[in-house]
């Protein structure tokens, strides 16, 4: 709300008033204790589109050498065990989601590779 005397109108463009928020906050709040509004969830889910796998292609995109000197993470950054270690997460957590994975672990290291990716 505006300090100025003249200003009666709120800064809130939906012309709820705090009080009146804060009552339909409060009923909201009840009304999700209470299981009121278990219904809706019966009425408004909607039916999976599918029922397949979701997939998941990576590629790793990086020259094709053993080491380069890079100023972060620093000169030590090793290339292929990084790429392991990441292969390692996504592997891990796609078994958790049920998700296929599919790998490409020759990295992609020209724009004529990345174009044909």
């Amino acid at each position: 709300m505006h300090s100025d005397k003249n200003c009666t109108k709120s800064c809130c463009s939906c012309s709820m008033s705090r009080r009146g928020f804060l009552a339909a906050a409060g009923a909201m709040a009840a009304a999700t204790q209470t299981s009121l509004l278990d219904f809706t969830s019966s009425l408004f889910a909607a039916e999976p589109k599918s029922t397949k796998k979701g997939r998941v292609r990576v590629v790793f995109i990086r020259p094709d050498i053993d080491k380069y000197w890079m100023g972060w993470p620093g000169a030590a950054y090793d290339i292929k065990a990084r790429q392991k270690q990441y292969t390692k997460i996504l592997t891990d957590a796609v078994k958790k989601l049920n998700i296929d994975l599919h790998i490409t672990h020759e990295p992609l290291h020209t724009d004529n590779l990345v174009s044909a990716f």
